[in-house]
């Protein structure tokens, strides 16, 4: 799998885990609000039930005060409540202004309040015939059965409202705990998934597939800067190309092979200028031949080699040197109508033999004689004239390299050819002319 795309899947998924672990916390935040909202409102609205209860029960009191004590304060004391503070009337409207209570709610408190209204009626006349001296109509009043259920209606629906509001507002927060809660848990686990995508992540792909190749590859590369001029040193290719690593390997591979083959190619280039340069200090054709067979054998490979020098207008050939031959055999000459050698003379043209027939030529060495895998019979051309003729056997094929070696050297060796051709006056020197 690409890294980019393992980096695409990873950065999504990262996002939407992220994304509903933020989700997850809003909610667990939001509801943890709406609980201590609802306390809140719960608390103010207990808070505003009791001011009715607490009103009633204070109106009731100064009542009795002033008739038991006829002390006038108690009368100012109420007149004010009733007609100026109307405790109960604010506690009612807060109530309304809170808006928590359902409508079934609020009907308790509104008829709480219009029993209370009517409840100072009994309690205006009581205080009226005490403020008169009719103490004891005014007692009769209050402390009468009529009063006392008055005071019943009023309290009835106040309790009955604030076990409502209370058991509502309690399930309510109940609620959002729950989901405040489940909210919370929910974050957290997301949180551990996250957590544990970003490690296997880390662990499965980018550990294994991305720091261990990187650093399998340093180690390469080091290597390959110690084993730089063997091309085949270091292999890259165990790496996957099928991730960006694997192709940064193959490139860095290809890389080194270029640039291995360059060098390769350049001491090459260096080492056939030298060749060159020794080719032009002969002047004669056996050193011409000596100098470019000793070379040819480390360079090509070649076990056995005869170099010819053509005359065509005397359609002869002669051997002016070789490698791997006898010495005697210098300086003999060929018509031009002779074997492979002067089929290739007068085609002018190469002439390649793999496999060879096992009694064609023999190669022999130190341990014995063996056949050749390869036979070259090449013409050494300078303006289409035929100057001479290479014959080279080797114990493997002419690789493309090698024939392009060969072609390169094929105008050197006939200019030297000529050269000293022209030199010495005449293509018929011997080995002795040397």
């Amino acid at each position: 799998m690409q890294i980019k795309a393992v980096n695409k899947f990873t950065l999504v998924g990262f996002s939407i885990l992220s994304m509903l672990t933020l989700i997850s916390v809003y909610f667990a935040v939001h509801y943890r609000n709406e609980q201590v909202h609802v306390l809140n409102m719960q608390h103010e609205t207990v808070v505003q039930s009791y001011r009715l209860k607490v009103s009633s029960e204070k109106r009731t009191n100064t009542v009795m005060s002033f008739l038991n004590t006829g002390n006038i304060v108690y009368y100012n004391e109420y007149m004010k409540e009733a007609k100026q503070d109307r405790t109960i009337n604010q506690a009612v409207e807060n109530l309304k202004a809170l808006g928590t209570t359902t409508p079934q709610e609020f009907a308790l408190i509104e008829e709480a309040n219009r029993n209370s209204d009517k409840l100072i009626n009994i309690e205006t006349q009581a205080l009226d015939s005490g403020k008169n001296g009719k103490i004891e109509m005014g007692r009769r009043l209050i402390y009468g059965q009529h009063y006392q259920d008055s005071v019943s209606r009023i309290m009835k629906p106040i309790a009955q409202f604030q076990e409502q509001i209370e058991k509502r507002l309690f399930e309510k927060v109940k609620e959002s705990n729950t989901i405040a809660n489940t909210s919370l848990m929910i974050a957290l686990v997301m949180m551990c998934i996250t957590t544990l995508f970003i490690v296997l992540i880390q662990f499965l792909f980018y550990g294994k597939r991305v720091v261990l190749p990187l650093v399998d590859l340093n180690n390469c590369v080091s290597n390959l800067m110690e084993e730089k001029e063997n091309e085949e040193a270091i292999d890259l290719r165990h790496f996957s190309h099928q991730d960006e690593i694997g192709s940064l390997a193959l490139s860095i591979m290809n890389f080194h092979h270029a640039v291995v083959s360059a060098n390769k190619a350049q001491q090459l280039r260096q080492h056939m200028m030298e060749i060159i340069a020794e080719l032009r200090a002969t002047d004669n054709f056996y050193d011409l031949a000596n100098t470019f067979m000793l070379n040819a054998n480390p360079l090509l490979g070649v076990m056995h080699g005869l170099f010819y020098i053509a005359n065509e207008d005397k359609k002869i050939l002669k051997l002016i040197g070789g490698y791997g031959i006898a010495i005697e055999l210098i300086g003999q000459e060929f018509t031009l109508n002779e074997g492979l050698v002067g089929q290739c003379a007068t085609e002018k043209k190469v002439i390649r033999l793999d496999n060879p027939p096992v009694n064609y030529v023999q190669i022999s060495s130190g341990v014995g004689s063996a056949k050749p895998n390869c036979i070259l019979i090449m013409p050494l051309l300078l303006n289409n004239k035929l100057l001479g003729i290479l014959e080279l056997c080797t114990f493997k094929h002419f690789n493309e390299r090698e024939m392009t070696i060969l072609s390169e050297f094929e105008p050197v060796l006939a200019t030297h050819i000529e050269r000293i051709s022209y030199k010495t006056g005449s293509l018929q020197h011997s080995q002795s002319d040397g």
